[in-house]
């Protein structure tokens, strides 16, 4: 009996899915054998198969060489030049977005490797580095000047007694601005094992941490670490992302958290990095749903859960920066204002580098003040008439608890907040929110909807503009067929795989915790009363459905 050709055509389909699906399986096993040293057991799963598509387009453009991933220029904000593969990236724990959190405890910061070897090998004295090896170019002799690889033994008690650096040049580095003549000598290297304290650099998810990372690594010439192993932001240059927060080889690690415990893991020193929580927040609700770049759906601010999801959020924005002013090291706190960094970030930076024990270099702060990299930058966001962000009784309790935190930190002597620069407070509206009129004869979701459109475009108008995008073969992978449509298969993949970004952090355990917050005498604000507007129970009570 004859096959019928509607099922010939079917099995046909179902075979040449099926062929397709294990050719992409053994590309990834085969990226998973060959960077098995890069991959480890914290790497999240989305960041795998990001990674796992640069090496399939390696296959597929043969004419693109295997270093062309990993040459990718350095970034400075949360983005990247190459466009996203995932438009929509859900995760289950929004708070920390596609990071996976190291679990720190007392008493257990290290590895038993790095133990057994610190051990083993006696301390030993690191000589100290003049001003010029800052910018990679420091000489001894006529000869450079080369860090003891045995260094990385010393014990952490001696980190504090260390004012001087020393530059490990046998590691990679990153040249800063090679098209510019006046500016390409300088570069940032790793510094020698245990020559720096641990220090955080702290932050709510959206305050443009990255980009401050950036800033730091320009103006002294060490990257930065992290707690996270992102190898996003590894495969962008800031190679710093995989050394241990406590190995002494960077001079800042970002971190999210501010627990008691994670405080003393980097024994109270920080550098506390706050924006308006108004705008972190937003961003972070764009990261959630349109990645680096992208937009969240403007739907979104009309759900009966956005209310909530704003309350959750506005309290770790509350818990981050009262639990980093306060646990703290006498001395040991630097706060930088995300808004003040964007005036002039020169004279900020100079004073980190100052609390940090490092040289100032005025050349290259010069060369720095000239290329800022402001690219990775959202440009304005398109919302139709009407709509309202936030409520007035959501705004009312945001206001109180940014006023308790500006209280705080003039109590601790350290930068107050920049209220002349923090949009929605105090019922200002924003300047970077371009209110389109809708059409006569439109219905509600038709607007928004071409508003969402609106947003989009301006995206990849922003991005055809940019001067400085270079194509990679990452880039020209996938704006082809092939491309598109494994794109395509994982981004429906990770939908249907992953929960709501939104319903996701309304049951992350993390952000349930009750808040804690002590009553602090002469406050404007009662922090019994924050604590009640802030309550995780009764916000997610009072989401609806």
């Amino acid at each position: 009996m004859a096959v019928p050709r509607v099922y010939a055509r079917v099995v046909k389909k179902a075979s040449i899915s099926f062929v397709f699906c294990m050719l992409l399986l053994l590309s990834i096993a085969a990226y998973s054998h060959r960077h098995s040293a890069l991959v480890s057991s914290h790497s999240d799963a989305s960041l795998l198969v990001s990674s796992s598509l640069s090496v399939m387009s390696e296959q597929v453009t043969s004419s693109v060489p295997s270093s062309s991933v990993s040459s990718v220029p350095s970034n400075s904000t949360l983005s990247s030049s190459a466009p996203p593969l995932f438009v929509v990236a859900p995760i289950t724990n929004p708070k920390m977005a596609v990071h996976k959190k190291r679990e720190f405890s007392e008493g257990k910061q290290e590895t038993e490797t790095t133990q057994d070897q610190r051990k083993r090998d006696a301390p030993r004295n690191i000589p100290h580095s003049s001003s010029t090896q800052l910018n990679g170019e420091g000489k001894e002799g006529g000869a450079v000047r080369r860090s003891d690889p045995s260094s990385a033994s010393i014990p952490a008690a001696n980190l504090k007694n260390r004012t001087k650096l020393v530059l490990e040049t046998t590691r990679k580095s990153k040249h800063l601005w090679p098209g510019d003549a006046q500016c390409s000598q300088f570069k940032v290297n790793f510094a020698a094992a245990a020559s720096l304290s641990p220090c955080a650099l702290a932050s709510y998810p959206g305050s443009g941490n990255t980009w401050t990372r950036y800033l730091l690594e320009a103006a002294s010439g060490v990257f930065t670490g992290s707690i996270y192993r992102d190898h996003q932001l590894y495969l962008h240059g800031y190679y710093g992302e995989l050394d241990d927060h406590a190995a002494g080889t960077t001079i800042a690690q970002k971190t999210h958290d501010c627990g008691p415990t994670h405080v003393k893991a980097f024994r109270g020193t920080a550098v506390l990095l706050l924006r308006n929580p108004y705008r972190a927040i937003l961003s972070f609700h764009n990261y959630l749903f349109g990645g680096h770049t992208g937009y969240a759906p403007l739907a979104n601010y009309r759900r009966k859960d956005w209310g909530a999801f704003v309350k959750l959020q506005a309290k770790a924005w509350l818990e981050m920066a009262v639990n980093w002013t306060t646990q703290a090291e006498a001395g040991r706190l630097r706060v930088l204002h995300y808004e003040e960094l964007k005036e002039d970030p020169i004279p900020l930076l100079e004073d980190v580098l100052r609390f940090r024990g490092l040289d100032v270099d005025p050349l290259r702060l010069k060369c720095l003040k000239s290329h800022t990299n402001k690219k990775f930058k959202r440009r304005e966001e398109f919302i139709p008439a009407g709509l309202e962000i936030f409520s007035h009784e959501d705004r009312d309790k945001i206001d109180r608890a940014i006023r308790y935190v500006d209280y705080l930190l003039r109590q601790h002597k350290q930068r107050p907040v920049p209220f002349h620069l923090y949009e929605f407070y105090n019922g200002t509206d924003s300047s970077k929110m371009t209110v389109v009129t809708c059409k006569e004869g439109e219905t509600k979701l038709q607007c928004e909807n071409r508003v969402d459109m609106m947003n989009k475009y301006n995206l990849k108008a922003t991005e055809k503009r940019s001067e400085e995008k270079k194509k990679t073969g990452l880039d020209r992978f996938v704006k082809t067929k092939v491309g598109e449509a494994v794109t395509g298969v994982f981004s429906s993949l990770v939908k249907i795989f992953s929960q709501d970004p939104l319903d996701a952090s309304l049951h992350d355990p993390s952000n349930l915790k009750p808040l804690h917050l002590r009553q602090v005498a002469g406050a404007p604000v009662d922090a019994r009363q924050l604590i009640m507007d802030f309550d995780p129970v009764k916000s997610i009570a009072k989401r609806g459905r």
